[in-house]
């Protein structure tokens, strides 16, 4: 312990001296390091650096620890700097540090160690607070922090001396193993881990002096001024500042709404003298209630008995004693004389607003409620009960202590409300501790019983009374306000006094201040013998002596105590100077200034103790009881002129406001800011009270004859031309809106404020005024206010009101709980659940609010209580999220459902718990709510309850029956929502209740997903010790690690992968890991994924992680990724972002830095591709935001302005057409200077002018002429109507996008009138003009020489394409220039009557009809003719016109064959009986349904089914792709209708349908399920009728599945042997087709024949074989199937058709069962090769251990090997060459194998053949050789390999005749370059032979010997699952009539009938069964 201290040299010699000692220990190299380092930063960097050195063997810890140790030295270094006076003490530390870290960096583990003693001497240092900042001059204060720097030091020295001998140990010449090492260390840090304790507690020790010493001077500071301690109040409240943002604090101000209760503070801290209530604090109560955790005190005394002196005293003491960190105060005072602070919830919102103001985590709770709220409601102000059940939330735990006090309770409005409140925060807030004061009134004694109480007893006071009354006795002595000549009558007075007090404070200032008026000695002693008891009886006796000494004056006072016991707010001095100077019946017509007392204050005086004035100037009653006495009926009998009344008080009041309103001093219409109107009319001291509370008075007055006179007058000035009314709305609302008045005022008429201040007689009279006007508003504002008189009189008027606004306003009534409105409306007959608000009900609104009188009045009234609404749901929801349980009771006890459903919560627990509120969850689950209810944003309670961490709750639930797991496992559960929460408790309590941990569900998908989203790491090591999946991934939102890397959390990404997690999962929706990281900028996390083995390099995923993160302009992220590889120039793959390169990203999004950036990298800033912009330099141009910095960087880097490309459609694929489309004119000039082509041509895109007659205006046209633009370039035309516009030149684009002078420009320019570009939409302006009907364009161009029938183009003439656009003025303007109606033939869409009938264009068809258009013109449409067209569609209006121009109803052709056809099918009722009444017959046969009726019943139309028959339809004709009706009919009508034609209609059940063959096989094959079926059986249906598409009704029945349909079938009759169809022979093959075996045993069991051969799919056992169905191929060899017969079906036997299947398990079992493998003939040859076609190494393999020979030749390929090439697969070939195969065997479809893998294209299977000896010039096959077959097939690359070795070269032979002449030219063409390239010396290619070394021959060659012995298993890609990408076998579906082979193998397609022996298409010879000779 170093010596005493005393000043700020001999501090920094202690400290310098331990410096010294240090430095010199030190090497030299050490001391540079230390004189070297003078700041914090420099031991931060060096372990930064570290960190990037060794990313492996350093700790993540160190960096956190030396942090902590940082800010722990740097709050030292602050205190240190004070105490010695200088600011470099800490350099020296700093030095220290960092020379033992260097030397202590080689020893990871120790390294953690010393880094950990670091951080636990910065934590103790961090609990050092301001305390040496504010003593400074503290001798033990500066010992102690000298002694701590001396303590780093020694801390710093031994630190280094462990390190040192440790480094000598390490290098002394022994071996040590890595054990050895570790346990040698141990040695040398074991001493000095002791030493280092010692340190610690060193440091503790200075701390604990330097706390002790605080608390001695903050007690000496507790007992100075009030001024020391208000100062230093402003001095936290200065530190609060820093911490919160004030604006955000006076938004919570603002919402809170709080009222000054410092003011009433201050006010009684005023009147308090020094030492009252010291008998409180040192009593019992008091001790108790201050020292208990949750305590409440209720202190209750008489009136006047000093209760708000003793509040203050109390408050004082708390804030000096006890209010510090982590201990706050708040309190509260209730006041008769303001509404503000007598409202509940002004209280509650008063308390919580001044606990925020101190603490920023409870503020910050506060703030995040109230902006939830304001998101659903923007208008939103706190309510009572949500403010009282989330008080405990907003407080938390971020108190230790808070204490509440609260005075005068029994001056509120409501107290048996404000008790209950406190009574609750009592109970709820852990760390409140309440005292309430109050008179002991019966009600609040109730409230409160069993609470702790007590009383104010006169003798507690008697010590405080005789301080108070010889205070201010002496007080008016020394001030001369009390005179006395005998100063022994001092003290008389004071005995009296203190006699007569019987502990009333109030009596004793009355009686003081009555003496002070005394003249003499002996009047004083007379009034003391002669006190009044009572402080009634002392106002009594003021009031008496005012009467009989200032009689003149008493009227003044009268009124003057009207307006303070009535007034609706405390009035000025000046304010009462004016009010009490007006007299409403003198009539005067201004204000008299001379009228107004002089001296107000004289008046004041006057009223002696009565009256007081405050510190702000105001006039208030001296006391509460001032105010009860004179309204009592006491002084109303015994002195009535001083009674203050109500009704008649507020008359006057009134009629004083409105007559200062009315004065002519405000008549003048305003002009001015009511802001400037107040400045003018400053002088007026009583305007604004005037102004606000006339309303309130005119109210309360009753109807007086006088006010209602002065209403009327102020609200009709503005009828005389007065400005009064104006005036006096203008300010009204500006001080509305000034007061902090949320509610707005929506009308300005006087109707509406008449109605407003609830004015019947008033309102009544405007109305008779004007009984039309606007009541809207008015009457809702009435039905708000309560004013049921004001609404009855709108109810009364003879007009009657529109539902819809009584519905509003019994909305209104109910939310503002005004049961009498609500009663009054519903009496007159409003729906009581009609629909008023935004809410729905008046009942979901009443909830909401809590009105439980307006609840229980609509209830009763039959209001619906299950009715729901979006937001809240039901009304029991609604009350409960409001916290409203008397409501809540209410409506449960008429019955309402607990678990009704609806809302955002979706029931009404979940809306408790939400709103967090204990007892109404209790009072649900009691009543039976559903726990497990699953619903709402919470998904159910628990979730709910887990989200919010309420543990106990949680318990609860699950204790009533609430299941902690999903059990469908569909959505998220209780653990998910506790994760996502964050809450670490809730999480270990749900897994100890038993939570699944890796339950699925939720956004993230499951619980770790949502801990690593929110970053919390603690939950996140909790799911991974209790047995979270780490190997979950979501297809949509990938796994834990990509989740955490998105929200950069390294620390959970680090845990996560030590965990297992793969940091490189595929993609989910947010990318991969690196990607999420990428996207959002987290560098950091990004370096760690590739320190985690994330690849770096160019991969599609550095791509994309490169794109996102330029996009978002993350230049750090960028510079790392182009660092670890990531490539430039490559398009981005992601489907969420714009398809393109990082610099195109950045230029986009205007990102310069990230720009320029890529350009330094070297990234291409001419790199073209078809992505979302093409180039950079477009992407730029084309940015939402463009920057014309970011486009100029690209120009000087070099940027192509000529570049064209296939992409950015709409700037035309060029920069120059993206210059045009951002309509940037000096870019578009740049661009053109810098050699932009502006006639360029970019396929299907605009060219440059047709951009400016899109996006442009003439300007650019003058530009791009100027330069030298092609007026009549036309640019290649689209068949594309519904993406494209069809324009091809710049005429064409101007007139349907530009304006008339525009196109005008362009002719005057030279454009075209007519073009001529094959496959054009448009071949005229005037086609373009028509379409766009735009009449002055199209007279324009007829004008300047179009004609106007030329056609052309997609829609023929320009009237056609005026008709399909329904362009009709156009048309007129056609039709008016001589254009050819009847033109049919030209364009795609008919003539222009059948477009316009197509379209539906009822006018065009009409005008064209008037114009004599042919209606029975015929064309090469669909529809043929108009009517059939206008029919199909449903066009009624068009098909009467057409009929009656003489339409042929009868006409035949098109589609539907005829106009009824096509009505019929399209169930157009109207239509079809237009048609038949015009002569339509329904029985014609065409089309495609055959007839009217068939085609009504394919659609099931049973009105028009039943027209037609009873216009003569006949269901037996036949026709159309059903048949027949009843064939349309099962295809498409209800059962009643289908047999409703069978027997009413009596259709033949028999009648041949179409498709289906017989009705029987149609009802199969439709799926159907109902009693036609039977029906038909019933009517004698055939059950063996043939034909159709599987041939019978059996086999169809079989094909399906359906059992029950086969066996009615066998029950009835049908041959189960019988033949069907090619494809369906027997219902045997097609039950095997479908997989069932019980059909199949059904029908062998009726006599089913399992040996049949002659069918396409060979016999029964065959077909399953094919099929693999393993089940059925065991149960057929069970009844004796012959394995090895050999068939004429497509597989030609059991083993090969098992083997093209590739199931493995089947051919195993018939390789088992003895099925023969050596057989050949057949579709493949062998079964060898039909299992090297289906892809299977495993099975092919199977087949060659069992002696397949491997040469065995036959089938198409010839041999296996060639069919393995040309299958593409390697592995196969080498299995095939591993078991013998002859790589150079000649025959089949390519005669070798190194053919048909030419052909296939494979370039690494090429080679292989070639390196295992293929001869590359054998002749035959196909393409005759493999160097031909390459170059037929296009494989150009492949032409080189071949003739590289020794292929001889030859141009195609022209004799192939099975290869087209296109493609043998183009194989010359491929062959001519081949041998140009050989001639001229082949170009070298990366990689190629001449760059391989030595050693890569010797690596290739070692590969190679490795393949050669490889057995089969290791095959490269031999695990990966093979199968032909198209199936060779598809026997459910239909054949398409063309057999491919191979899926990839590029064969000539054959024709499926074909005999397999006539193969002259390959020009070889073919043997038998297919064999090549």
């Amino acid at each position: 312990m170093p010596g005493k201290i005393c000043s700020s040299a001999s501090i920094q010699a202690g400290c310098q001296d331990a410096v010294q000692d240090f430095f010199n220990r030190l090497t030299t190299d050490e001391k540079i390091l230390f004189q070297a380092t003078d700041k914090s930063e420099q031991l931060i960097n060096d372990l930064v650096d570290l960190d990037e050195k060794h990313k492996v063997s350093v700790s993540r810890k160190i960096v956190p620890n030396l942090q902590a140790f940082v800010t722990g030295v740097d709050r030292y270094a602050g205190a240190m700097d004070v105490i010695s006076s200088t600011v470099s003490m800490m350099s020296p530390i700093w030095g220290c540090c960092r020379v033992v870290l260097q030397i202590a960096k080689e020893y990871s583990e120790y390294f953690d160690k010393l880094s950990e003693m670091f951080e636990e001497i910065g934590y103790n240092l961090t609990c050092l607070r301001r305390y040496p900042r504010l003593y400074p001059d503290n001798d033990v204060l500066k010992e102690s922090m000298v002694d701590i720097f001396q303590a780093i030091v020694e801390f710093c020295v031994k630190a280094r001396e462990v390190f040192q001998q440790g480094k000598k140990e390490h290098s002394t010449p022994r071996v040590f193993n890595s054990i050895g090492l570790r346990a040698t260390w141990k040695l040398v840090w074991k001493p000095f881990k002791v030493q280092f304790g010692g340190i610690i507690d060193r440091v503790k020790s200075s701390m604990s002096r330097i706390e002790h010493e605080v608390d001695l001077a903050e007690k000496e500071l507790a007992s100075a001024s009030r001024a020391k301690a208000d100062g230093e109040r402003k001095l936290q409240a200065a530190r609060w500042d820093t911490l919160l943002n004030r604006q955000e604090l006076a938004q919570m101000n603002q919402w809170l709404a709080p009222a000054n209760a410092v003011v009433n503070h201050n006010a009684a801290t005023k009147l308090r003298h020094q030492g009252t209530g010291t008998w409180f604090i040192d009593g019992e109560p008091f001790k108790k209630w201050v020292s208990t955790d949750h305590s409440f005190l209720w202190l209750h005394a008489i009136p006047g008995g000093g209760k708000t002196i003793l509040a203050s005293t109390i408050i004082d003491w708390i804030r000096q004693r006890k209010e510090r960190a982590g201990v706050g105060l708040t309190y509260f005072y209730c006041d008769y004389k303001d509404k503000q602070k007598q409202s509940p919830t002004r209280i509650i919102s008063t308390i919580l607003s001044m606990i925020a103001n101190k603490n920023e985590d409870i503020f910050r709770r506060i703030y995040g409620f109230f902006e939830e709220q304001l998101k659903e409601n923007p208008a939103y102000t706190p309510e009572f009960d949500e403010l009282l059940n989330n008080f405990a939330d907003f407080v938390g735990d971020s108190l230790d202590e808070l204490y509440i006090v609260v005075d005068a309770l029994d001056e509120t409005e409501d107290r048996e409300c404000v008790a209950y409140a406190f009574k609750k925060i009592s109970e709820t807030c852990k760390c409140a501790r309440l005292l309430v004061t109050s008179r002991h009134e019966i009600d609040i004694a109730r409230a409160f019983e069993g609470a702790n109480s007590t009383s104010i007893a006169p003798g507690d006071i008697a010590d405080d009374l005789e301080l108070y009354i010889r205070s201010e006795v002496g007080a008016k002595i020394k001030a001369k306000k009390l005179k006395l000549r005998d100063p022994g009558l001092q003290d008389s007075i004071c005995e009296r006094l203190i006699e007569g007090a019987h502990g009333m404070f109030q009596w004793v200032k009355c009686q003081i201040d009555q003496l002070c008026r005394l003249r003499n000695d002996r009047a004083i002693r007379t009034a003391l013998d002669d006190l009044p008891k009572t402080l009634h009886d002392t106002y009594i006796r003021i009031l008496r002596k005012l009467e009989a000494e200032c009689a003149d004056e008493v009227e003044s006072v009268q009124r003057l105590l009207r307006w303070l016991v009535r007034g609706t707010r405390n009035l000025t001095l000046d304010e009462l100077a004016e009010c009490v100077s007006i007299d409403p019946a003198s009539n005067e017509e201004a204000f008299d200034f001379d009228s107004v007392f002089t001296d107000p204050e004289d008046v004041i005086e006057l009223c002696g103790s009565l009256v007081i004035t405050s510190s702000d100037g105001t006039v208030s009653l001296a006391h509460y009881t001032v105010k009860e006495f004179l309204v009592s009926d006491h002084i109303k009998g015994l002195m009535p002129t001083f009674f203050v009344g109500c009704s008649d008080v507020h008359a006057e009041l009134a009629s004083v406001c409105l007559t200062y309103l009315c004065y002519e001093d405000f008549s003048a219409l305003p002009d001015d800011p009511v802001e400037t109107l107040l400045q003018t009319h400053a002088p007026y001291k009583f305007l604004r009270y005037a102004v606000q509370s006339w309303g309130a008075h005119a109210h309360l007055s009753e109807g007086d004859e006088t006010v209602f006179n002065l209403t009327m007058r102020l609200l009709r000035s503005e009828n005389d031309s007065r400005g009064n009314y104006i005036l006096w709305r203008h300010m009204y609302r500006y001080l509305h809106k000034a007061t902090g008045q949320r509610s707005k005022i929506p009308s300005i008429s006087p109707l509406y404020f008449a109605s407003l201040f609830g004015l019947p007689e008033a309102v009544s009279s405007l109305l008779e005024e004007d009984p039309e006007s606007d009541n809207v508003e008015a009457m809702k504002a009435a039905s708000s206010a309560g004013h049921d008189a004001v609404v009855k009189v709108f109810l009364d008027q003879r007009t009657p009101i529109e539902s819809t606004l009584l519905e509003q306003c019994l909305y209104e009534a109910s939310a503002a709980g005004r049961d009498e409105v609500v009663t009054l409306l519903l009496g007159s007959g409003v729906d009581v659940n009609a629909s008023g608000g935004k809410h729905g009900t008046a009942l979901q609104v009443a909830a909401l609010e809590g009105r439980q009188n307006v609840v229980s009045t609509l209830l009763e009234r039959g209001a619906d209580k299950e009715v729901t609404c979006q937001r809240y749901g039901r009304p029991l929801a609604a009350a409960a999220e409001k916290c409203h349980i008397h409501t809540v009771k209410t409506l449960l006890d008429h019955g309402a459902k607990i678990n009704g459903r609806g809302g955002w919560h979706g029931f009404p627990l979940i809306s408790a718990i939400v709103a967090k509120n204990m007892q109404l969850v209790d009072i649900f689950i009691g009543r039976g709510a559903d726990v497990n209810a699953l619903g709402g944003r919470y998904g159910c309670p628990l979730m709910a309850a887990a989200s919010m961490n309420m543990l106990d709750l949680i318990r609860s639930l699950v204790g009533h029956g609430a299941r902690v797991n999903d059990e469908n496992d569909k959505g998220s559960d209780a653990l998910y929502a506790a994760c996502i929460g964050g809450h670490l408790d809730a999480v270990e309590l749900l897994l100890c209740l038993g939570a699944d941990v890796n339950a699925k569900g939720g956004k993230h998908r499951n619980a770790l997903n949502a801990a690593s989203a929110t970053g919390n790491i603690e939950i996140v090591k909790c799911l991974i010790a209790s047995g979270a999946d780490v190997d979950f991934f979501d297809e949509h939102y990938g796994n834990s690690i990509q989740v955490a890397a998105a929200a950069g959390h390294d620390e959970v990404v680090r845990i996560l992968a030590d965990a297992g997690v793969d940091v490189n999962a595929p993609s989910g929706d947010r990318g991969t890991a690196l990607i999420s990281a990428a996207q959002n900028g987290h560098t950091k996390t990004v370096q760690l994924l590739f320190k985690l083995g994330v690849p770096s390099g160019h991969t599609y995923e550095m791509t994309n992680a490169l794109m996102v993160t330029a996009r978002k302009g993350f230049s750090k992220t960028v510079q790392l990724l182009v660092g670890e590889g990531a490539c430039m120039d490559d398009v981005s793959t992601l489907a969420t972002y714009p398809k393109c390169t990082a610099l195109e990203a950045a230029a986009d999004k205007s990102h310069l830095e990230t720009v320029k950036l890529l350009l330094d990298l070297g990234a291409d800033v001419n790199y073209e591709n078809e992505g979302e912009y093409g180039t950079p330099l477009i992407a730029a141009i084309l940015s939402d935001k463009p920057y014309t910095h970011v486009i100029a960087a690209l120009l000087d880097a070099g940027a192509n302005v000529k570049a064209t490309v296939n992409a950015a459609a709409c700037a035309g694929g060029c920069a120059l057409g993206a210059a045009i489309f951002r309509r940037n004119s000096d870019l578009c000039l740049d661009l053109i200077r810098r050699g932009a082509e502006v006639n360029e041509t970019n396929g299907l895109y605009y060219n440059c002018l047709q951009l400016v007659m899109r996006y442009a205006d003439e300007q650019f046209v003058d530009l791009l002429v100027d330069n030298g633009a092609d007026i009549n370039l036309a640019i290649e035309p689209s068949d594309d109507e519904e993406q494209d516009d069809g324009t091809v030149d710049a005429l064409q684009t101007a007139v349907l996008y530009a304006s008339k002078e525009m196109v005008q420009k362009l002719i005057n320019m030279g454009a075209d009138l007519h073009v001529e570009v094959p496959g054009a939409r448009y071949t005229s302006p005037l086609q373009v003009a028509s379409v766009r009907d735009d009449p002055l364009i199209v007279r324009m161009l007829l004008d300047k020489g179009c004609d106007v029938n030329a056609t052309g183009g997609l829609y023929g003439s320009s009237l056609q394409a005026a008709a399909h656009f329904d362009c009709l003025e156009a048309a007129r303007i056609l039709l008016d220039a001589g254009a050819d109606v009847d033109v049919a033939k030209a364009g795609s869409k008919g003539s222009a009557i059948m477009a316009a009938s197509v379209a539906g264009h009822t006018e065009l068809v009409q005008l064209l009809i008037q114009n004599k258009a042919n209606v029975n013109l015929t064309d090469d449409t669909t529809y043929n003719y108009p009517l059939q067209a206008a029919a199909y569609h449903g066009h009624d209006g068009i098909v009467e016109a057409l009929i009656a121009a003489g339409a042929d109803p009868n006409r035949v052709g098109g589609i539907c064959g005829t106009a009824l056809q096509a009505a019929a099918k399209r169930g157009e009722f109207d239509i079809c009986r237009v048609l038949l009444e015009a002569g339509a017959d329904p029985n014609i046969i065409s089309g495609r349904y055959g007839t009217a009726l068939a085609a009504a019943y394919s659609e099931g139309f049973y009105e028009v089914i039943h027209l037609l028959y009873e216009r003569g339809a006949c269901h037996s004709l036949q026709g159309g792709e059903y048949g027949s009706a009843l064939g349309a009919a099962l295809g498409g009508s209800c059962q009643t209708l289908v047999i409703t034609l069978l027997r009413r209609h009596h259709a033949d059940p028999n009648l041949a349908i179409r498709k289906y063959g017989s009705p029987l096989q149609a009802y199969i094959c439709s799926r159907r399920a109902d009693d036609v079926f039977a029906t038909l059986l019933e009517l004698g249906a055939n059950v063996n009728a043939h034909g159709g598409l599987y041939g019978t009704p059996l086999i169809a029945a079989a094909a399906h599945g359906d059992e029950e349909e086969a066996s009615a079938f066998l029950d009835a009759g049908a041959q189960v042997n019988m033949y069907g169809t090619v494809y369906h022979p027997t219902a045997l093959h097609s039950a095997i087709q479908s997989g069932n075996l019980s059909l199949v045993k059904l029908f062998v069991e009726h006599g089913a024949d399992i040996h049949i051969k002659d069918s396409f799919h060979g016999p029964p056992l065959e077909y399953a074989a094919s099929l693999a169905e393993l089940r059925i191929v065991r149960y057929l060899l069970a009844l004796g199937a012959d394995i090895n017969t050999n068939s004429t079906g497509r597989y030609h036997n059991v083993m090969q058709a098992a083997a093209i299947s590739g199931h493995e398990t089947t051919i195993r079992y018939l390789v088992n069962r003895g099925a023969e493998l050596h057989e050949r003939g057949g579709k493949y040859g062998s079964t060898l090769v039909a299992s090297v076609l289906s892809g299977d190494p495993d099975t092919v393999e199977l087949l060659l251990k069992h002696g397949v020979n491997v040469n065995t030749r036959g089938g198409i390929f010839g041999y296996a090997l060639q069919a393995a090439a040309a299958r593409g697969s390697i592995s196969l070939v080498l299995l095939l060459l591993r078991y013998g195969a002859d790589i150079n065997v000649q025959g089949g479809k390519y005669g070798t194998a190194l053919q048909a893998a030419c052909a296939f294209g494979d370039y690494e299977l090429v080679q292989l053949l070639i390196e295992r000896g293929a001869n590359v010039n054998t002749s035959g096959g196909l393409c005759r050789t493999a160097l031909q077959a390459a170059a037929l097939f296009g494989h150009d690359y492949l032409c080189e390999l071949l003739m590289k070795n020794g292929a001889t070269w030859s141009l195609a032979d022209r004799n192939l005749l099975h290869f087209t002449a296109s493609r043998l030219d183009n194989a010359d063409e491929i062959l001519q370059a081949a041998w140009e390239a050989q001639e001229n010396g082949w170009p070298e290619t990366e990689g190629s032979d001449a760059e391989w070394t030595d050693e890569d021959e010797q690596s290739q060659s070692d590969t190679d010997d490795e393949i050669l012995t490889l057995n089969v298993e290791s095959i490269p890609l031999f695990d990966e699952s093979h199968r032909p990408l198209v199936e060779i076998n598809q026997p459910r579906a239909q054949s398409t009539g063309v057999n491919t082979l191979v899926a990839k193998e590029p064969v000539v397609a054959v024709a499926e009938g074909e005999p397999w022996t006539a193969l002259d298409w390959l020009q070889v010879e073919c043997g038998a069964g297919g064999d090549f000779a």
